[in-house]
């Protein structure tokens, strides 16, 4: 009797697996790939379960850092009863609950899943998320510039994404893969930090996906939350869904500057790869809007207006020139991604062949790459 009383207690101090499975596996200390299988509900929870602890600690230190980069004060030290900093924080509640209004069911029941494991508030869990999004209204720049691009190879095409700015080492500090097997449903690779619902690179099964970065909007009259939800949570609904990269470009607009560069795989077609792209605000479409079409490139950089000179030096340096290997122009785009003095930074390649798409993300150029297929 004792020893089944101590076995009984011993059970009810650990968390109980709603089902599914998880597994986390750790490289140089830091989490590398997550592999969740189940249920939307069940992925969140072994989600939330595995990566608690990061979970915990970035909601406090990235909520903090970005409101010392936005508004110059300390989450923790500020006097909060000021007038400024109680407008600053009601506005981030107000989107929070547009956000949790507008989540997609299965998203919500991921977050939910997270959020029992976790033992946060769902509403608490996607504040990181919305933050990014809805202080950049009050006079937060985008930190997580880039370029981003798709080209031609034998047999298939790579899409590769490059960030750089204030929030590329932090992306290259906490990023973790997250290898999704939903029920019923195509495998998904996404590049994301603990806790996220969004990414912001995805790829699926099949060769669906897109890759995308921040764009600080000079024009501040073009920024606005309209879209009800984080950009890089919208995205990654998106790609559950959609039927063509035109789709996917859609789910750009209302944002509050965002590159994204969109691509699905057409086996059998002529050409290969649909791949759509721009940079996309609240207010207009996206702009430029740049289809890959027949030509073997297609690149952006990080500006806001296709009459940017940045944007024809784009296109003539790095798309247009005959006779380029695909990696001498992976190499020209690599001067837009926004690094200071061509410094180092994270960087995702997504390429497909007939049958097999592989996901591969490196944090560093002297980093190994963590990579991931995804069979058709």
């Amino acid at each position: 009797l004792l020893l089944g009383l101590v076995l009984a207690l011993g059970a009810c101090g650990e968390p109980r697996s709603p089902g599914g499975f998880g597994r986390l596996d750790v490289r140089a200390g830091l989490p590398d790939r997550l592999v969740l299988e189940g249920s939307p509900h069940e992925m969140g929870w072994w989600h939330g379960h595995l990566l608690r602890d990061r979970i915990l600690k970035l909601r406090k230190s990235g909520e903090e850092r970005l409101c010392k980069r936005a508004f110059g004060w300390n989450a923790v030290q500020v006097d909060d009863s000021t007038e400024r900093v109680l407008a600053l924080k009601q506005h981030l509640e107000l989107c929070v609950d547009q956000t949790l209004h507008r989540l997609s069911e299965r998203v919500l029941q991921e977050l939910e899943g997270m959020a029992v494991a976790t033992g946060l508030e769902p509403a608490e869990l996607i504040r990181l998320d919305v933050a990014r999004d809805a202080w950049r209204m009050k006079g937060m720049d985008g930190a997580l510039p880039g370029a981003a691009g798709v080209g031609l190879v034998e047999g298939g095409f790579e899409a590769r994404v490059l960030w750089g700015g204030e929030d590329a080492a932090w992306l290259a500090g906490n990023a973790v893969v997250i290898h999704r097997a939903p029920v019923g449903e195509r495998e998904s690779v996404t590049l994301t930090w603990p806790g996220s619902m969004g990414a912001v690179a995805s790829a699926t099964a099949g060769g669906r996906g897109y890759v995308a970065c921040e764009v600080d909007m000079r024009d501040k009259r073009r920024l606005g939350f309209g879209g009800g939800r984080p950009f890089f949570v919208a995205a990654r609904e998106a790609l559950q869904t959609i039927g063509s990269a035109e789709d996917l470009l859609a789910a750009s607009t209302a944002t509050m500057g965002h590159l994204f560069v969109g691509f699905v795989a057409r086996p059998g077609e002529q050409p290969a790869v649909e791949s759509m792209g721009g940079v996309g605000a609240f207010q207009g479409s996206p702009d430029p809007i740049v289809a890959l079409g027949d030509d073997p490139f297609l690149g952006l950089g990080p500006y806001e207006d296709a009459q940017n000179p940045d944007v024809k030096a784009v296109r003539e340096s790095v798309v247009r020139p005959e006779g380029l290997s695909i990696e001498e122009r992976w190499l020209r785009l690599r001067e837009h991604a926004g690094r200071a003095d061509g410094a180092d930074g994270p960087e995702v390649r997504i390429a497909w062949t007939p049958g097999r798409t592989t996901f591969s993300f490196r944090r560093s150029a002297d980093a190994d790459a963590r990579e991931i297929i995804l069979r058709d």
